[in-house]
């Protein structure tokens, strides 16, 4: 079976995350600091990318009720590896919200 994966980051506005947001950070002029925000961290449209985000992630992909990753999880997660299958951007941007509390979510699409 095929599936696509996103990974998502819920959390509270700051300056300091709004490069490692989805939108450019001039689109966040104007929100003010601890406004809830959702971004995508990374968007994944093949399969083989997608398990791997979620191996990971430490994720069953086939767990419905398991794609929220706990601050403890979250804590345990190698950003380098993501830098690896993602690109460093992705590193970057995970490892900023993870530093300022933000809560992830693995979003298969099958």
């Amino acid at each position: 079976m095929g599936m696509d994966a996103t990974l998502i980051g819920i959390g509270f506005f700051s300056p300091q995350v709004a490069h490692h947001l989805c939108y450019p950070a001039d689109h966040y002029d104007g929100v003010p600091r601890g406004a809830p925000v959702i971004t995508t961290v990374v968007e994944l449209n093949a399969s083989e990318p997608s398990r791997r985000l979620a191996e990971i992630l430490g994720i069953d992909p086939t767990d419905l009720g398991g794609h929220q990753i706990t601050q403890t999880k979250a804590a345990s997660i190698d950003p380098s590896l993501l830098g690896e299958a993602f690109g460093e951007g992705v590193a970057r941007d995970f490892s900023a919200l993870r530093r300022n509390g933000f809560r992830f979510y693995f979003m298969p699409n099958y």
